[in-house]
């Protein structure tokens, strides 16, 4: 079949008689099918028959027409020359020199389209065919440099001739314009048919730019087949390459020459080159020619020595001459530039990198050069500029950090693109730090340090997008989603926030379609950048500023690896380095999982755990990141850290491991004093935060601050008086704030940290500052103890309390606070019964019988029982039975004194059995009788209980639910049933109409039976059990998977309770308004339906949230089902159960316990807002709620939490406004109303010991006072006498601090309301002198021990009290008489002393009274003044007594007695300030962190002072600025 074929073929093709369409048609036909007419044997017969005929065609003379229907024969029987196969080899052979030798001889007269088409086949036929055309390559080789010889002719005939720029006929080949390749009209001919294409004339092969590209090629091609032929033709190739490289058209040479002389750069095609296209492939030809010379430069170098001095100047060159449409060309330009770098023929670019460096000569201007050929040319760019970076000049370096640190910030070609320019910059440190000029070469690092940072920036803006992409990348490499381009609207897509690319007129490619994972390629950056940072601060300090000689002793320890002289932009530059840097390292937290490990808090599980889920990658790169800081000079550093360290901790929040950053900082030798010193300052600032409930910020603060107090432990010699100024404040300060915090026990991790650093025995300035604070602390620590209410609590402040950072000596006086927390830890975990034993083996071994033995008598018996339960074999912990079995071995049988005591026994409170019921167990054959209550301790534990482990998670909710069933039916059993009669509605809405109009029918009395043979113990026993079970039922509503069923269940309880509590209620009183007979019963003996209010308040006291509201729901449920009851809300106030439930909150704020308080005050805060029971109802019980709510405030301990006392202040606030509503003005002077007897019961409170009593008192009349509309003084003028006559009545000096206190702030808070509410007679003239003897005697006179914190703290509060009385008094006219002269100069006396003290708010007090007297008076006596100021001006006489303190205390009188100081002063200020901050000083300063150094703040101190002199004082300017 296809020897037929073939043969039609030829028969055809041979047709003399077939036109010349006809035999084009035939070609064409066998053209495409010739894939199929060569297989197998037939390829034999195609070329025997087919051969002679192809040669015969082509006899005929060339064609230059390209619609030509012979141009077009020719050309096709060429191409299926061109296609024939090459195998099998032999099949060909016989043919192959013949074929050879007519295409060479077409070559030299065909057109250009068909020459390529010969040469191409020439170069198959020899490469495949080595034997039949081994005679055949040398003759084509030499074609091939014939027509390298004519190129140079042809370039001038093309471009240089004046007719192509003048203009050209149109007969005139040469010159004719050809359309710009790939616009629309170079396409209209390749989308015509074949008959509508335009006739267009072709150039001779020989003369042809795209025949002579295609020879480079063809020689390496035939050098590869043909070696025997390389050594003799490359000699001869050599001069004609480098004739080819070196022709230029006179046009382009033209346009450059123009450009250079006006100092600008050319590229593109010159305007007077009319022939784009023939350019276009010249420069082709000439890159083909480049590749070539590149391929022979391997081997072939030394005959190449002469011209490689012009290959510099020919790259250049072609990258400029490259038209913007050839991007091929181009790329193999590039890619041959790349070659002949690497062929170490690199030096000779070193003058021409300038003109790589330009981006229009390295890449063009074309359309998408910018997407595909930046990161080929700027890496071949890159890899030149890296090898011969040495030899690059000043100018250079500059361009390429310029141009690189710009590409660095290019995210278009990719993160290789930008890591290939990251590695340049940081590869170039090495030798700009060579730079003789060493100013420019550290502004150059600083450069690249800057463009770092802008990066680092860039990788952060670009976080949230990148790690949205990332998750879409996942899911579809998981998932292939089905591709839709319209948006679904109800679940719109997350768009990517920076993909500009799809929106583009003209389609470029797109970095997002290349699939990698963003969040992957920034790390990979990320990491590149940080390893090249250290190096960069190496060489900075390689460019270090010539300083003057500085002594050895004041440098930290690492001066000789640091780099410094930075100036304002260079710290911004580092800032910027610093703040970028560390937020990049989030990306690494993305992919953490939070292990499953429980801890008893959330807060302290991150708080000691926040670097264990950070990857070996993650924390090698975050202390390099930290060591680059560490290489820079420590006032930098401190100007760093000073701005960056707020920053620093909110970026924590993100990712907890950036606490290895001030870890790493605090670890070493040579920041930790400084860095130590600035977090604590920023600490201390925010440590409020410290309770928060957010237990992040809480979490990153504790470990703050654990890391600062493991500094002073690392290096105690240089730490210790870093963390000096602040001990006491963090001590104080978090007991203070631990009583208003969200979670205050996060206060108490706070302290444990602290003590736990700071224990050992190695801190003497520590311990000595600590010292006063001992029995406020270890009495706090107590309080908490004995009110703690969770095991962990109390575990918290038992090792505090064992742990106190003071020596044994020290810890004598107070020892009997330490007995009852050692009882606790005896009986505590492990840990704490370690320290335990520790502490009471240390007082035995130290103390005698005789002192220690008194002060354990009270807890001895505990403290024995404790000690004997360790007594135990193993597997118990040996360390803890032998340290017991040594203590009690140490104490000499001084336990058997002990044994004194009863055992313990447990016993029943009545005779009675307990109630049973019968359960036959599995597998027995009769019922036995079980306890009643059995399993109801069990339940409700397993309400309470929060599982950890997997399973026991998985199985929770069936457990919790069968407990609730149980414990339902345990309910239901105390309850009990009764049969109702039919018509019980009726009877139930008889008695509640009856008990709402107050009809009670005294014929029949139920409470006249009686149950006295029933046991009262055992009833008191189930209504224990029944108010266990309603709490439990509480309980379930707050309990997701329970909650509806125990809503409904506590619901209907409400209800069957609120029915007893209506025939209680009505049936007692009944029997309470009988007449009294000795014979009647006190009634049937069951369980009280009032223990529901029991149960109420014990929630409402519940530190759970949710139980709280649940017992708030409890309380709406009665009251709704009583108002269904009655008919209507507006009787439910009728039910006496709410007057129980009233008192019952009452009775519950006089109790001991602080959170019974708080249920109390809560029920009191609900029944006054949020149950509405009617004004007259809370109006009867206003007084009762407040005797209760000011019981709360007198009764709370200042160490507990305060929101109890706040929460009772505000309902009585809201209780106030409410009550008195509506009040008459007359019924404060009437003795028997309301009105006054509250005011009269409040005035009290006016002189409480309890600062939180008086305010609530003062803020109480003042609401009073506002709802009723009249003044405060109003109120207290008939009820004055109550508060006065005790505070007259004994001297102040006889009472304790804290009621001298309450005295003096309540006479000046009435002083202060004016109107003569408090006259100026001997009694209060007598207070007056006693206040101010208070005010102006020494501690010492004052107190026994005035040094301890409380009695320190009361001492200054007494102080500011009698400040401020005096204050107020001398304001008035009254004291201002004769006979008061004396005492008001003494008062005026005392304040000029009390502003020398050390306390703050006596300052205060001491300068707002000296303020008041200088209002009233113009002129001060002379004496008094001289006086007052003599303290302060005697400093200014010694530079050594200069203080911080004291130049305040001056500053403050300058302010208020400018005019009687004079401006000398400033002149010896300015010589004091030569002898503090000498030359030398100031240099040792200036290695540490000023703020912790004294001169520093003395300086400070004093320059404050210039500012409050008189006006003459401006002289002192320019001394100031020059010093």
């Amino acid at each position: 079949m296809a020897e037929r074929n073939i043969e039609a073929f030829a028969a055809r093709l041979g047709d003399s008689n077939l036109d010349l369409k006809g035999k084009f048609n035939t070609a064409t036909e066998l053209r495409d099918n010739i894939d199929i007419l060569c297989q197998g044997p037939a390829y034999a017969i195609f070329l025997k028959k087919l051969v002679p005929v192809f040669m015969k065609l082509l006899e005929g003379p060339p064609v230059f027409t390209s619609t030509s229907w012979e141009q077009r024969l020719r050309n096709c029987i060429l191409e299926i020359f061109h296609r024939l196969p090459m195998a099998p080899a032999e099949v060909l052979k016989p043919y192959a020199a013949g074929i050879v030798d007519v295409l060479m001889g077409l070559v030299k007269t065909e057109n250009e389209d068909n020459a390529v088409l010969c040469m191409k086949t020439v170069m198959d036929l020899e490469r495949h065919q080595t034997e039949a055309t081994a005679a055949k390559v040398q003759p084509f080789l030499d074609l091939i440099q014939e027509m390298f010889e004519t190129m140079e002719q042809v370039v001038k005939d093309t471009f240089d001739s004046p007719t192509q720029a003048s203009g050209s006929t149109p007969g005139n080949s040469q010159s004719l314009q050809y359309p710009r390749p790939g616009s629309p009209a170079s396409s209209v001919n390749s989308d015509l048919g074949i008959e509508q294409q335009t006739a267009r004339p072709l150039l001779k092969g020989m003369q042809s730019f795209k025949v002579l590209a295609e020879c480079p090629i063809i020689v390496v091609s035939l050098f590869q087949a043909h070696r025997n032929c390389v050594h003799s033709n490359v000699k001869k190739f050599v001069p004609l390459i480098k004739g080819v490289l070196l022709h230029q058209a006179k046009p382009q040479e033209r346009a450059h020459a123009e450009a250079a002389a006006r100092g600008e750069i050319f590229t593109g095609v010159s305007k007077e080159i009319k022939n784009r296209a023939a350019f276009g492939e010249f420069v082709t030809a000439q890159v083909k020619t480049m590749s070539f010379l590149a391929y022979l430069l391997r081997v072939y170098s030394q005959q190449l020595q002469d011209f490689l001095t012009y290959l510099p100047d020919i790259v250049v060159r072609l990258l400029k001459d490259c038209p913007s449409e050839k991007s091929a060309t181009r790329k193999e330009l590039l890619v041959a530039i790349r070659h002949i770098v690497n062929f170490n023929f690199r030096k000779i670019f070193l003058t021409k990198i300038d003109d790589l460096l330009d981006e229009r000569t390295l890449i063009g201007d074309g359309l998408t050069v910018y997407e595909t050929m930046r990161p080929l040319a700027y890496s071949m760019l890159a890899d030149l500029i890296h090898h011969v970076r040495d030899q690059l000049t000043r100018d250079q370096i500059r361009r390429t950090v310029e141009v690189f640190s710009k590409n660095l910030h290019d995210n278009f070609p990719g993160t290789s693109f930008q890591t290939m320019s990251a590695k340049l910059l940081l590869n170039l440190a090495d030798r700009i730090a060579k730079l003789e000029n060493k100013q420019d070469a550290r502004h150059f690092l600083i450069m690249i340090l800057s463009a770092i940072g802008d990066k680092f920036a860039a990788m952060n803006r670009q976080y949230h997008n990148a790690v949205k992409l990332s998750k879409l990348y996942q899911q579809q490499s998981v998932d292939a989603i089905p591709e839709n381009h319209l948006a679904d609207k109800d679940n719109p897509p997350d768009w990517d926030d920076i993909d500009i690319f799809t929106a583009t007129p003209i389609k470029t490619s797109n970095p997002r379609d290349r699939g990698a994972d963003p969040v992957e390629d920034n790390k990979f950056l990320f990491k590149n950048l940080m390893n090249g940072l250290k190096n960069m601060f190496y060489q900075l300090k390689i460019c270090n500023p010539v300083v003057q000689s500085i002594d050895p002793a004041n440098p930290p320890v690492n001066w000789q690896e640091v780099s410094y002289g930075y100036n304002a932009e260079e710290v911004e530059v580092i800032i910027k380095l610093f703040r970028e840097g560390a937020n990049v390292f989030r990306y690494y937290g993305l992919n953490q999982q939070p292990t499953e490990t429980h801890y008893s808090s959330p807060v302290e599980f991150l708080a000691n755990n926040a670097m264990v889920l950070s990857g070996k990658e993650e924390k090698d790169l975050l202390e390099t990141f930290a060591t680059v800081f560490h290489c820079i000079d420590p006032a930098t550093f401190h100007e760093v850290f000073h701005t960056e360290i707020p920053h620093l901790y909110e970026m924590m929040f993100e990712h907890t491991a950036l606490l290895h950053i001030p870890q790493f900082f605090l670890a070493s030798e040579a920041t930790s004093p400084s860095f130590a010193g600035m977090l604590l300052q920023f600490l201390m600032d925010r440590l409020a935060d410290v309770g928060t409930s957010n237990i992040r910020q809480s979490s990153v603060l504790l470990r703050m601050f654990k890391l600062s107090f493991m500094a002073v432990t690392l290096f105690s010699q240089q730490n210790e008086q870093v963390l000096l100024p602040h001990v006491s404040k963090i001590i104080t300060e978090a007991i203070r704030l631990s009583t208003t915090a969200e979670e205050p026990m996060n206060y108490f991790l706070l302290l444990r940290s602290l003590f736990r650093s700071i224990g050992g025995g190695r801190f003497e300035l520590l311990y000595k500052e600590i010292l006063p604070l001992i029995e406020m602390l270890l009495e706090v620590l107590n309080n908490l103890l004995m009110a703690a209410r969770k095991p962990q609590e109390r575990d918290l402040y038992v090792e505090l309390c064992l742990t106190v950072p003071a020596r044994l000596s020290n810890l004598l006086p107070h020892l009997s606070y330490l007995m009852r927390p050692l009882v606790v830890a005896l009986r505590a975990g492990s840990d704490l019964v370690g320290q335990g034993l520790r502490t009471l083996e240390l007082c035995v071994d130290n103390l005698t019988a005789d002192y220690l033995d008194p002060i354990m008598a009270p807890v001895i018996d505990e403290l024995m029982t404790a000690l004997w339960d360790h007594l135990r074999p193993n597997p118990y912990s040996h360390f803890h039975a032998h340290t017991t079995m040594r203590i009690l071995g140490k104490l000499g049988g001084r336990s058997r004194k002990f044994l004194n005591s009863p055992s313990g026994l447990t016993f029943r409170q009545s005779a009675d059995d307990e109630c049973s019921m019968d359960i036959k167990l599995v597998g027995s054959n009769k019922e036995r009788a079980f306890p009643s209550n059995l399993g109801i301790d069990l339940a409700i534990a397993k309400l309470i209980e929060v599982p950890k482990a997997p399973a026991a998670k998985k199985a929770d909710s069936f457990y919790k639910q069968q407990a609730l069933r149980l414990l339902t039916a345990q309910l239901k059993m105390h309850i009990g049933f009764d049969t109702l009669p039919d018509d019980f509605a009726q009877l139930v809405r008889s008695q509640a109409n009856d008990l709402a109009d107050g009809n009670f029918n005294l014929s029949s009395d139920f409470m006249e039976k009686t149950d006295r043979e029933k046991s009262v113990p055992k009833k008191d026993a189930q209504e224990e059990t029944v108010k266990k079970l309603l709490k439990a039922c509480m309980l379930a509503t707050t309990i997701p998977d329970l909650a509806n069923a125990g809503t409904s269940l506590l619901v209907d309880v409400c209800r069957h309770f609120t029915l007893l509590e209506l025939g209680r209620s009505f049936a007692q009183i009944k029997h309470v308004r009988k007449p009294f007979d000795v014979k009647s019963g006190e009634g049937p003996l069951c369980i009280d339906s009032r223990v529901l209010a029991d149960a109420i308040v014990e929630s409402l006291s519940s530190d759970n949230m949710a139980l709280r509201e649940a017992a708030e729901q409890t309380i709406r449920n009665v009251f709704d089902a009583a108002a269904a009851i009655f008919g209507s809300t507006d009787k439910v106030e009728k039910l006496p159960f709410f007057v129980h439930l009233a008192k019952t909150f009452c009775h519950n704020c006089h109790e001991e316990e602080w959170y019974t308080k708080a249920g109390g005050g809560l029920g009191i805060s609900l029944l006054a807002t949020k149950v509405e029971l009617g004004d007259s109802w809370l109006v009867d019980r206003q007084v009762d709620f407040v005797r209760a709510l000011i019981y709360v405030m007198k009764d709370m301990p200042q160490d507990l939490p305060a929101n109890t006392r706040v929460q009772a202040q505000h309902t009585l606030e809201n209780l106030l406004r409410r009550c008195n509503k509506g009040i008459p003005k007359e019924d404060i002077h009437n003795h028997q109303t309301r009105l006054f007897n509250l005011c009269g019961f409040l005035i009290y409170e006016l002189a409480h010991m309890n600062k939180n009593v008086r305010e609530a008192a003062q803020k109480a009349f003042a609401i009073i006072a506002e709802v009723i509309g009249v003044e405060i003084h109003e109120l207290l003028a008939p009820v004055k006498d109550r508060l006065l006559q005790p505070i007259y009545n004994k001297p102040l000096r006889a009472l304790p601090f804290a009621v001298q206190i309450g005295y003096i702030e309540a006479i000046t808070f009435c002083l202060s309301l004016q109107h003569g509410l408090v006259e100026f007679t001997d009694p209060l003239n007598r207070l007056l002198m006693e206040s101010l003897a208070l005010a102006d005697a020494e501690d010492d006179t004052l107190a026994a021990k005035p040094s301890e914190q409380r009695t320190a703290e009361s001492i200054v509060n007494l102080r500011v009290s009698c400040i401020r009385l005096l204050s107020m008094a001398v304001s008035f006219p009254e004291f201002g008489g004769q006979s008061q002269t004396q005492s008001r100069s003494r008062i005026i006396s005392v304040f000029f002393k009390s502003l020398y003290s050390r306390s703050p708010e006596v300052i205060d007090a001491a300068n707002a009274g000296l303020k008041g007297v200088l209002t009233q008076t113009n002129k001060l006596p002379k004496d008094l003044l001289q006086n007052g100021l003599r303290p302060i001006l005697m400093n200014l006489q010694d530079p050594k007594k200069l203080s911080v303190a004291g130049l305040d205390g001056l500053a403050r009188l300058l302010t208020l007695l400018t005019n009687y100081f004079k401006v000398e002063i400033g002149q010896r200020l300015l010589d004091h300030m030569k002898t503090i901050a000498d030359g030398p000083a100031l240099q040792k300063i200036s290695f540490s962190l000023i703020e912790q150094n004294l001169q520093m703040k003395v300086v400070s101190a004093t320059l404050n002072i210039f500012h409050l002199l008189p006006l003459a004082a401006t002289g002192f300017m320019s001394d100031l600025v020059n010093r």
